[in-house]
């Protein structure tokens, strides 16, 4: 599937959204099931449903006909990760909601960082892991390396799909920032 990655940023950057998808991320449920475990009304939530299941971000698991009424029961499309980089407009038109969740992903990480000081982790046991590199480079060099860590994160997202017999994965988060640094 080819993403609109507009749409894509958006969808998955929305709050109500990203509580849809916690909601549907291990159990199927109905859009009411939904509403319950938000404490929102159902029809607030179909409009976002829709827009999930447009975006190939969750999908209908079955559907049962009750009373001449289809029910369509939602799951969270897990096995599709989905790398997004944002430049230019999607970067500017998305600043608020970016923001915030490059503040919460970073909160998130100073959280664990802050765990592992305090149990003095060893390298071995540790579950977070912080690089800073300043390099020197002409743009389309850093143009290249960027191109270069998407193409490993795509590799990555192929196998974990090719795995999905394997030992259950554990969840890590990875936020890539990259600037031109002002002097």
């Amino acid at each position: 599937m080819v993403y609109d990655h507009e749409k894509l940023a958006k969808a998955l950057l929305d709050k109500t959204k990203q509580k849809i998808l916690a909601s549907i991320s291990s159990e199927e449920k109905t859009i009411k099931q939904i509403a319950e475990s938000l404490e929102e009304e159902p029809s607030r939530l179909y409009y976002h449903v829709k827009q999930l299941k447009d975006l190939d971000l969750i999908k209908i698991s079955r559907s049962e006909n009750l009373n001449n009424l289809t029910q369509n029961y939602y799951l969270s499309n897990t096995e599709k990760s989905v790398n997004l980089t944002f430049d230019g407009t999607l970067a500017k038109d998305s600043a608020i909601l970016l923001s915030q969740k490059i503040n919460e992903i970073y909160t998130k990480g100073f959280s664990v960082l802050n765990k592992e000081f305090k149990r003095e982790a060893s390298k071995e046991s540790s579950n977070v892991e912080v690089t800073v590199t300043s390099l020197s480079l002409t743009k389309k060099q850093w143009k290249a390396v960027n191109d270069n860590i998407r193409q490993i994160l795509n590799n990555i997202y192929d196998e974990i799909e090719e795995d999905q017999h394997e030992e259950p994965n554990e969840e890590f988060e990875y936020l890539f920032l990259t600037y031109k640094r002002e002097i």
